[in-house]
């Protein structure tokens, strides 16, 4: 599973900190269509994507940080 901070750099013009609620984009494998995931609570970006790490995506795939 690999991360990218691409498109919220692009949207906001500089890399994703602080806490809060975080959301994230994928394209499951053998689809077009892009999903949102949401990371409720009050936490770090490496916190949410630790927990996103537990969650049901087990699949290899590139998961962008939501602008």
């Amino acid at each position: 599973m690999t991360f990218s901070n691409d498109r919220y750099i692009a949207s906001h013009g500089k890399a994703p900190r602080g806490r809060g609620a975080w959301a994230f984009l994928y394209t499951p494998r053998g689809q077009t269509e892009e999903r949102t995931i949401f990371i409720s609570g009050s936490m770090t970006l490496t916190e949410a994507k630790a927990e996103l790490r537990k969650r049901a995506l087990q699949e290899p795939r590139v998961i962008y940080v939501a602008p």
